[in-house]
């Protein structure tokens, strides 16, 4: 883009070193960009719901979480934690009290961090929210052919 105009001008200091030639150009991109993502947001959103409305599947996975479990000495199955999705759509965490106040290495802080941000991203990615690159888009699979 050549200099057609002083840089003293507040839009021209704005496109000077962007892609643009005009101010009408960059507004077009920034309108084009809002759009993608309000169109994202929505069908994030029909996904929720979707998988709100399903007792199978997908939504079962949310709705019943993920679960750390420990077997005591008497080889009994406590949960340590769990991450799940509540009806109203929190993220709950619950943390067994008694491993709580045996927890003295940091496991439990541990299991937290880990389940909580495995649940949160696997949950982001399943509404379309965060990308996964590990599964295969559309694009993707036109150009390996």
């Amino acid at each position: 883009m050549s200099d057609k105009k002083p840089a003293t001008n507040k839009t021209w200091k704005k496109i000077k070193d962007s892609p643009f030639d005009s101010a009408t150009e960059l507004n077009q991109h920034i309108e084009k960009i809002k759009f993608e993502e309000w169109d994202r947001i929505i069908r994030a959103n029909e996904r929720h719901l979707a998988l709100k409305s399903s007792d199978e599947g997908l939504g079962r996975i949310f709705s019943q979480g993920f679960k750390a479990k420990f077997k005591d000495k008497d080889d009994k199955t406590e949960h340590a934690v769990w991450v799940h999705l509540t009806e109203d759509d929190e993220v709950k965490i619950e943390i067994d009290s008694e491993f709580k106040s045996k927890d003295t290495n940091g496991t439990l802080e541990a299991l937290v961090r880990s389940l909580s941000q495995s649940f949160v991203s696997g949950y982001m990615t399943t509404v379309g929210l965060k990308s996964d690159d590990s599964i295969p888009t559309d694009e993707k699979k036109k150009s390996k052919k």
